[in-house]
């Protein structure tokens, strides 16, 4: 996300209290466990900060979009049975795609 931008969006969940983009760093460094990753909440407070921000940047949100949906992608595939072939497969093209 744009740094400037994102940066102003803070995100309190019961695990983390703080910047949107070191959540995504910690979630990419398998410091934040994905599975714990609680989408909707994240969602929610999203979406009230665009309220309260009134205007919101295109690219900004553009942004958003894009890394709520490899959340919910890495969130899902994490909830695939673990000795399933294809789903262990899945989380790795999850994780190399994850990867900056």
């Amino acid at each position: 996300m744009a740094e400037e931008s994102s940066a102003q969006l803070g995100i309190s969940l019961p695990r983390y209290d703080g910047p949107f983009d070191l959540l995504l760093a910690l979630i990419r460094r398998h410091e934040y466990p994905i599975d714990a990753l609680p989408v909707l909440e994240i969602t929610s407070q999203f979406l009230a900060y665009v309220r309260t921000a009134g205007d919101l940047d295109e690219e900004l949100g553009g942004e958003f979009v894009e890394v709520a949906s490899w959340l919910v992608l890495l969130k899902s595939r994490s909830l695939l049975p673990a000795g399933d072939d294809q789903a262990k497969a899945a989380r790795g093209t999850a994780a190399r795609r994850s990867r900056p």
